[in-house]
């Protein structure tokens, strides 16, 4: 069952939203730093060019990786250090990434919702304390739907490159290689049909978790109620949106392209130093960060904003949007349990 849901009432009044209240922008940089684009590998392997190559010959290939052993044990003998320092650094600023992603789409959903029952002002610190008061349920959410889809990444990424490792190194007849290859392949192409189907799920189930105030199984459960009552337009917002995005993508990229441009021809021809080449990528990247990041938290927060009004409409007059958890007159907030 589908309902008639006025989709040029929900895209122009996101778009109004987003105009308005642009403190939004910033929780959509945020948000965009736990966006979730799905696994992606991009592998091409030509047994036949690499068998027939001199460097994958069993001699260069064996060479190959003793130099590379003997260069990792002097760099973990001189820079253990070092190493240990970077895994450290990476796995905090990963963790950090995605607390502010979580925070900043909880703070959209709560923001937008607000926008739509007539909130005049939306203030920063007010969106942040909502965004900290759902924190650990939104993480939970999270894991649920993909701490699975990282695991079977792994594991197909794994038997991607075991397959990729046959293919190079065995002697006998690639059929094997090439069949656990195309198995994996297989899997991880449904795998990543499943996993937008659960995306869209997840996306109804943080706007119930956030708008309704429900613990994470309940949030679960009526994401998948509204997802099963209006499912033909929900993937219908779903390819606009795509569409959008993949528009958005492609005017971010020319400037990027146009700076990128001059800087290859001029690097193969030599005809500036290479300090000229440094300075003018180093001064083309200053620029035009801050503009692409406005512009993609600007996108996030618009996508965003859509889905919180899709949510909203499906389940009126049923849903009953709670500003309780961020009662803003210093009154002390009690969270439901999370289950």
């Amino acid at each position: 069952m589908n309902l008639n849901i006025n989709f040029g009432e929900i895209l122009s009044k996101s778009w109004k939203i987003i105009l308005k209240f642009k403190i939004l922008w910033i929780f959509g940089i945020l948000a965009g730093c736990g966006a979730r684009t799905g696994a992606s590998y991009n592998y091409n392997l030509n047994s036949a060019d690499f068998r027939n190559s001199n460097w994958f010959s069993g001699y260069e290939f064996s060479r190959a990786e003793y130099l590379l052993r003997q260069f990792w044990n002097q760099a973990w003998t001189r820079y253990a250090w070092l190493i240990w320092l970077f895994v450290i650094l990476l796995i905090v600023m990963l963790l950090l990434r995605f607390a502010l992603g979580v925070i900043g789409k909880t703070a959209l959903i709560k923001g937008a919702s607000r926008a739509d029952s007539g909130a005049e002002t939306l203030r920063f610190a007010q969106l942040w304390r909502d965004g900290t008061f759902f924190f650990w349920r939104m993480t939970g959410l999270k894991l649920v739907f993909t701490l699975p889809f990282w695991i079977i990444d792994l594991i197909l990424l794994a038997g991607m490159l075991f397959s990729g490792y046959m293919l190079l190194t065995s002697n006998l007849p690639p059929l094997p290689g090439i069949g656990i290859f195309t198995f994996f392949l297989m899997l991880l192409c449904v795998m990543g049909i499943f996993s937008i189907l659960v995306n869209w799920i997840l996306e109804q189930s943080s706007n119930a978790l956030v708008i309704e105030d429900l613990g994470i199984a309940k949030s679960i459960a009526r994401g998948w109620e509204v997802f099963k009552k209006a499912w033909l337009s929900i993937i219908a917002f779903s390819i606009i949106l795509a569409v959008l995005s993949f528009i958005v993508s492609i005017v971010v990229a020319i400037p990027i392209i146009l700076v990128a441009i001059p800087l290859v021809f001029a690097a193969a021809t030599r005809l500036l130093p290479a300090g000229w080449i440094i300075s003018f990528a180093v001064g083309g990247s200053v620029i035009l960060f801050p503009v692409i990041l406005i512009i993609m938290g600007l996108l996030q927060a618009y996508i965003q904003t859509v889905w919180t009004l899709v949510f909203i409409r499906i389940t009126v007059p049923s849903s009953a949007v709670s500003n309780s958890p961020t009662d803003f007159q210093g009154n002390p907030l009690t969270p439901n349990p999370l289950i």
